[in-house]
């Protein structure tokens, strides 16, 4: 599949005048929660030629292309991947840090990766993950009996739970797979054998005891009251616009980094 989708990233290239500098996997396949039925979900980030962006009327910021019923795509153009990184973007975060690359322009993601370890804030990123786990604790409070859409939830919950859990106890920026978190972090054992079961039942499509769910949802809710009396604990850091800038231009071919 990957030199499948490797083929249709380069054939897209040519017939939409992109340069792709960077395409990944984000979801499931990128955490390794992934089954055999998992869907494929292709995320790029590109640039045009310089004169693209020097027309009256600008060109569309974002691709999003259906290739097959499993294959998703959808990507941003760098000017607006940059300008979401300045703001400290988590699903862009996500995107740079995947376990899955199909192509990387390296000398530029590198750059990208280290500069986010200096400057993304912690403080944006915990806000994002609790405000997750809340929506998704709404959303499970109302599923009974339970469903396999509930035992999604939870799994989505366990994942943003370990992303806050690691920048709280590490203060840095926290790997993407699910398996690294749950080494990582403070009670992981309990936490993953709670995932194995979830896991399991999401792909055996059985139903979960229900006191298994009450005792991870009351875990969960116990973790998100904590995390956000503890949110002022997070650093906020200061964005490089510079850097950034010296970034884009490297891709546009217009200058080099030394600034």
């Amino acid at each position: 599949m990957n030199s499948r989708i490797v083929k249709e990233l380069t054939r897209i290239e040519g017939v939409y005048d992109i340069q792709i500098i960077y395409a990944c996997e984000s979801g499931s396949r990128s955490f390794g929660s992934q089954n055999e039925d998992s869907d494929y979900d292709v995320r790029i980030i590109y640039h045009r030629a310089i004169r693209n962006y020097l027309k009256i009327n600008k060109e569309r910021d974002n691709f999003e292309k259906t290739i097959d019923s499993h294959i998703e795509l959808s990507g941003w153009d760098i000017f607006k991947a940059l300008e979401l990184f300045h703001k400290s973007n988590p699903s862009l975060l996500e995107w740079l840090f995947s376990s899955v690359v199909y192509i990387e322009n390296k000398e530029l993601m590198s750059r990208l990766r280290s500069l986010a370890h200096e400057t993304y804030s912690l403080k944006k990123l915990s806000y994002h993950y609790i405000n997750l786990l809340k929506a998704n604790d709404k959303v499970n409070l109302v599923k009974k009996p339970l469903t396999t859409k509930s035992v999604k939830i939870l799994i989505q919950q366990i994942r943003a739970l370990l992303m806050i859990q690691y920048m709280y106890e590490k203060q840095r920026i926290p790997p993407i797979r699910l398996e690294e978190l749950l080494s990582n972090v403070n009670n992981g054992h309990i936490i993953n054998n709670w995932y194995s079961r979830l896991i399991e039942s999401k792909h055996s499509q059985t139903q979960l005891p229900p006191a298994i769910f009450e005792k991870m949802t009351d875990y969960i809710r116990d973790k998100i009251e904590f995390f956000e009396q503890s949110i002022h604990l997070f650093e906020d850091k200061k964005m490089d616009e510079d850097k950034l800038n010296c970034i884009l231009w490297k891709a546009l071919g217009v200058d080099s980094y030394e600034q």
